[in-house]
């Protein structure tokens, strides 16, 4: 079973220079092995980020769906979206992570909605990978050398991308094959997360067995269903932590499934690192900075 790749609790993002938004990497992760990491994989932030596979093969999670990806795919994360993704078994993932602020993109194009109607994912030919790859590298390099003109420099590389992708997503696109299955789930743990934990419950609601469904969903999805709805809830009460400052901490647990406030405290402190009292009063002091 591959591992989900892991993002660190707090993700507010933290760009090299505030006047240009912008960070790019360009990331290879080895083939993955067996055992899943601890604390919060299950990542989400307040910023548009573009994923692009320049080799390996795998999935992404994003929201309800799963998006399987191979060499020359691009996803699209937007604002707030959680979302996590899982090599495929031995294999080795090089991609191109480009995240940047929505308004900024939109300053740069002029207007609001330019992401509006692109989809999550796209497979880009074999004329626009090549692009996509020298736009990237151009940009880090800009923000390295930061040599005259540079923010111009990087604005204009990120206008290209963008035109690039909304040229592709004009094209008509193969949908990936996902499995029906764990998309399904996926959407019953998303509806009912905050209500209900039961395996069972949920394995009726699709007719099957508890046993045929827990496995289906671990092979597909890299994690056990338990394990999933765990993290989800975290991810909620995050949320509401960082924006709802009127909500009480003791009222938080009920409203993400959490029947006990000392369960609640517990299972945060060991996914996230800090209890949830903490991890308010540390977002804000950072968001303050």
């Amino acid at each position: 079973m591959a591992r989900p790749i892991c993002h660190s609790f707090y993700q507010q993002i933290h760009y090299l220079d505030d006047r240009i938004p912008v960070l790019v990497n360009w990331i290879r992760y080895p083939p993955p092995h067996n055992k899943i990491k601890k604390g919060l994989w299950l990542g989400y932030h307040p910023d548009v980020e573009f994923q692009f596979i320049v080799q390996g093969k795998g999935a992404y999670f994003i929201g309800r769906q799963e998006y399987p990806f191979e060499r020359n795919s691009f996803l699209i994360v937007f604002p707030n979206e959680h979302h996590f993704w899982k090599s495929a078994p031995g294999d080795c993932v090089e991609k191109i992570s480009l995240i940047f602020q929505r308004r900024y993109a939109a300053d740069i194009l002029g207007k609001a909605d330019f992401l509006n109607i692109m989809p999550h994912w796209l497979k880009l030919n074999d004329a626009e990978a090549p692009l996509i790859k020298m736009l990237s590298a151009e940009m880090a390099e800009e923000q390295k050398q930061k040599m005259s003109l540079w923010p111009e420099a990087v604005q204009a590389k990120l206008n290209q991308i963008i035109v690039l992708i909304k040229r592709a997503s004009q094209r008509k696109q193969m949908p990936a094959r996902v499995n029906p299955l764990a998309t399904q789930v996926l959407g019953w743990i998303e509806n009912s997360f905050s209500k209900s934990d039961s395996v069972a419950d949920m394995a009726a609601h699709f007719g099957y067995s508890a046993d045929y469904l827990s496995r289906c969903f671990k092979q597909a999805v890299g994690t056990g269903i338990k394990h999933y709805i765990l993290q989800r809830r975290i991810v909620e009460a995050q949320k509401i932590l960082e924006n709802k400052p009127y909500i009480k901490v003791n009222n938080i647990a009920e409203i993400v499934g959490f029947c006990q406030f000392n369960m609640f405290n517990r299972a945060f402190k060991i996914v996230v690192g800090m209890t949830p009292s903490a991890y308010r009063g540390f977002y804000h002091q950072q968001a303050g900075k």
